[in-house]
């Protein structure tokens, strides 16, 4: 089964970043994928969810670490679209910054810095877990969140820009 990844201008008139699959219509992904109910969700205690919910997050420990990040970033969940796609892009990129980052060292390879203008090597790999996979080495001058949505957002441009 193939997934598809994409900003679509859904029935409310806004831009989501959605994923699809060839069997499956698109919906909403990453900070734009909740409504009301989910947000509720969110805030319910352990003793509260059903036994199927329980069992989906292994224990009432990993249950609370993920209702704890999410909490962090609820004032960014929403179910409004986008004005633009590519506001919709930035979204989902702030999404993966915020929740699905992992960094982690690679003992036995070096690599160059990917960002951009940077001559320093490194053995810290960065990657987003989630939807799909993203994975870039980085320095620690550039393992900044602020430098990570830069690096998401730039082959983004480089595949618009090749397109025109």
């Amino acid at each position: 089964m193939t997934a598809f990844y994409r900003p679509l201008k859904l029935q409310d008139g806004g831009w989501h970043y959605t994923r699809g699959t060839s069997s499956s219509s698109p919906y909403p992904i990453g900070y734009c994928c909740v409504n009301q109910r989910r947000i509720d969700d969110m805030k319910r205690k352990w003793e509260e969810l059903d036994e199927m919910t329980q069992h989906i997050y292994l224990s009432k420990k990993h249950y609370d670490e993920q209702m704890a990040k999410h909490l962090q970033f609820l004032d960014k969940y929403h179910w409004q679209g986008h004005e633009t796609a590519d506001d919709a892009i930035k979204c989902y990129h702030q999404y993966l910054v915020d929740q699905n980052k992992v960094v982690q060292k690679c003992e036995t390879e070096q690599h160059k810095c990917q960002f951009p203008n940077c001559n320093h090597w490194t053995q810290f790999e960065v990657y987003f877990r989630g939807e799909h996979y993203t994975r870039h080495w980085v320095c620690n001058d550039h393992q900044a969140d602020l430098h990570l949505f830069e690096l998401l957002w730039r082959p983004y441009e480089r595949a618009e820009g090749a397109k025109a």
